[in-house]
């Protein structure tokens, strides 16, 4: 399903705030109470095979022979064609590196991906001249997996090489091979990292790079099966002869390399490049050391809270700039959650080093993304209330200086790629397609390069933000779409959907599955801005018991739809991916009266089954809250899915969709929810994908027929007042 939710997808440090041992609060999978659903967890069992067989027959079953799923499935296949969107995923799949364009495409025809080129001055037109340079197909791979190529190569010093990431199947499960550009063949006999999950690489210079990642016969794997060793590989060595430049504690979450942003040469010498290397604790804490380009490896003074900063090189002065994500208190001074810091690259590894302020964003604004680093200037992603901003920040006769970039508003905003003069970023909103911007540092001037071809029909409809209040008084913001000739009678069905955990801010999308299969058929859609993100800045990120705060929230837009009469009860549809699911689970147990249907898409359904999660058991309990803690266990008690679902009447036939191969939640969530579910006599919807990882991610027809599904779903559920999902089990 082409709704792209920004959730910011990254795993938060916490900082260690109980008097209470580690080991007393994160307990062990041994303490885990086995039920009656226990049996439903292990994926490679047969009974289980089979169960998610009959549950996947069941489901297609239902909608299959409806002429609404076909017409869909084709409309999905037609707007998710790639040379139909030329922007799409621009954010994600795009890099520029030495004025040439590299773009990852994958689609129905390139399912495995398609790594292509092109000159900026050819990108920037409207028909770009692409040189294909790898198309991903089984006869690269000695194996029978199903590798993808993911995220961008990371490139050489010297640009003629580069490191390729395939996964295998959409997981975290990583490998990395080396790769010619002039050529465009794999370099025989060069750097091949073998698969290992969440492994990482840097370049230290063009014949040797770090590398993170399973080792063989090297016991060097922290508590999550994840990497806690950093080896430095030569070119020509084993990969078992490569040396150990790090090494983390038995207990650690995991430990990654990290190339550094670098600007103006500010922190690289004699070809060699600066390589970070971030320790992440079991609680998610992190603590950050840079292996400089002698080969010295000091320990750098930051926050354990803290984004990932950038070096720059401003009037001779070679700075680390990042954001703090929580109070940050050093050498007398206390800086507030949400600012944006800067030490001098010389003095990072003080134990009080020189801090500056560079930029305080207000209390209902927050930094989203990474810093870009120009030689006249920093930009800096921001948010408010949902919608993004920008700004173009200026080291100016000792001191930084800031203001806004003049960009569209109520949209958000994605750096594309970056240049010497600026960045290109996308702009989108809910009904305007994608917009590629440059914006030029030095002169804080935004040119309009081009757009992406319209896939809806979106001049019939309008976006506004409304506002109502949760129990405690605070203002909830929600995004709501509709019809520019809409009515307030009370009858329109409505989808929500919320994420509202770890930060991540819910921002205007546009979605042309979204337009096509929902406003296009009547629907209205609404994106509510609830607590546990950061669309109100640092303070909106609430964690724990004060979680209830996210629900309340949510409950209250629900009833702020209802009393506006924009729709009436039982015609409001819910959608929830990943923490956004535990939130659709809740409502479903909380107020199963208004709601009609809902979708949980690789749901968090149990909050007593956190090994069940990605992440350690710690670092669950610190974002959802930890059932040894007495007062945090009575509000998991009152609000976990899985523990507080019972028979109802009016309980609302979910679709429930996850991915075998989930390595953030797994499936084991959902389906104990589901079998449940069955065991109570519910009626319910499954399907289980073997691929897709946690995203869900499916391509080519595999996509258009799980958007199908579920618009054919919630079509069937919230527009059809004659027609009801089948309650055959």
């Amino acid at each position: 399903m082409h709704v792209r939710i920004l959730v910011i997808r990254c795993l938060v440090a916490f900082v260690l705030g109980s008097t209470l041992g580690a080991s007393a609060m994160e307990g062990s999978t041994s303490e885990i109470e086995r039920d009656a659903f226990s049996w439903i967890e292990v994926s490679s069992k047969p009974e289980v095979a089979s169960w998610v067989r009959r549950q996947n027959e069941r489901t297609w079953a239902e909608f299959e022979n409806d002429p609404r799923f076909r017409r869909y499935v084709q409309l999905a296949l037609e707007y998710g064609s790639v040379a139909e969107s030329p922007l799409k995923g621009a954010a994600v799949n795009l890099s520029l590196h030495d004025g040439w364009v590299y773009k990852l495409v994958s689609d129905g025809q390139h399912p495995r991906g398609m790594w292509q080129r092109a000159r900026l001055s050819s990108y920037i037109t409207d028909e770009p001249s692409w040189e294909t340079l790898l198309d991903v197909g089984e006869k690269d791979f000695a194996d029978d997996r199903r590798w993808v190529m993911t995220g961008s190569p990371i490139f050489s010093p010297n640009g003629r090489r580069c490191l390729i990431r395939f996964s295998d199947g959409g997981s975290n499960i990583y490998q990395f091979r080396e790769f010619d550009i002039p050529s465009a063949r794999f370099v025989v006999g060069g750097f091949h990292v073998p698969p290992g999950r969440s492994a990482t690489v840097a370049w230290r210079d063009d014949d040797t790079i770090l590398v993170a990642t399973e080792f063989e016969g090297d016991p060097t794997r922290g508590s999550s099966s994840r990497p806690r060793a950093v080896k430095e590989w030569s070119r020509g060595q084993a990969l078992s002869e490569a040396r150990q430049v790090f090494l983390g504690q038995p207990d650690d979450f995991m430990v990654s390399v990290n190339q550094a942003d670098i600007s103006e040469d500010a922190a690289s010498a004699n070809g060699r490049r600066l390589v970070k290397i971030v320790r992440r604790a079991r609680d998610l804490t992190e603590s950050w050391w840079q292996l400089d380009a002698i080969g010295v490896l000091k320990k750098m003074t930051l926050p354990d809270k803290h984004s990932s900063g950038t070096y720059v090189m401003y009037a001779e002065s070679a700075q680390y700039v990042f954001v703090t994500t929580a109070d940050w208190t050093v050498g007398g001074q206390r800086f507030k959650a949400g600012s944006i810091l800067a030490i001098p690259v010389s003095e990072i590894s003080n134990p009080v080093p020189r801090v500056t302020l560079v930029l305080q964003p207000s209390d209902e604004e927050s930094i989203v993304g990474k810093l870009v680093a120009t030689p006249s200037g920093l930009l800096v992603m921001g948010a408010h209330f949902g919608s993004s901003l920008m700004w173009r920040i200026q080291f100016i006769s000792g001191k930084w200086q800031a203001e806004r970039v003049p960009l569209p508003p109520h949209g958000l905003m994605r750096l594309a790629m970056a240049d010497r003069h600026g960045a290109y970023v996308v702009y989108e909103s809910f009904l305007e397609a994608p917009t590629l911007y440059h914006v030029d540092a030095k002169r804080n001037v935004v040119r309009a390069v081009k757009s992406s071809r319209p896939l809806f029909e979106s001049g019939s409809f309008i976006t506004e933000q409304y506002g109502t209040r949760s129990p405690d008084g605070a203002r909830v913001t929600y995004f709501i779409t509709r019809p520019r000739n809409f009515k307030c009678d009370g009858r329109s069905p409505v989808l929500v959907m919320a994420y509202g955990a770890y930060g991540g801010s819910s921002s205007p999308i546009y979605s042309p599955s979204i337009g096509k299969l929902w406003l296009e058929r009547g629907g209205v859609y609404v994106v509510a801005n609830i607590r546990g993100g950061r669309e109100q800045g640092e303070s909106w990120h609430v964690t724990r018991a004060d979680r209830e705060h996210t629900y309340n929230d949510m409950e209250a837009v629900i009833r702020d739809l209802i009393r506006r009469r924009i729709t009436s009860r039982k015609r409001i549809g819910i959608i929830g991916y990943s923490a956004g699911g535990l939130l659709a689970g809740v409502m479903l147990n909380r107020i199963p009266d208004l709601v009609g249907a809902a979708v949980l898409r690789a749901p968090k359904l149990d909050n007593f089954r956190a090994d069940l999660s990605d992440g350690t058991l710690l670092a669950q309990y610190r974002e959802f809250g930890s059932p040894h803690i007495a007062e945090e266990r009575a509000f998991l008690e009152r609000t976990s899915p899985f523990q507080n679902l019972k028979k109802s009447a009016n309980f609302p036939v979910p679709l429930i969709l996850t991915a075998t191969n989930d390595p953030n939640v797994s499936p084991a969530q959902p389906r104990r929810f589901a079998a449940k579910m069955d065991a109570l006599g519910m009626p319910f919807l499954y399907y289980e994908s073997a691929d897709g990882g946690h995203g869900g991610a499916l391509p080519g027809m595999g996509q258009a027929r799980l958007d199908a599904l579920i618009f054919s779903y919630l079509a069937r559920v919230l527009i059809d007042s004659d027609r009801a999902i089948s309650e055959q089990r």
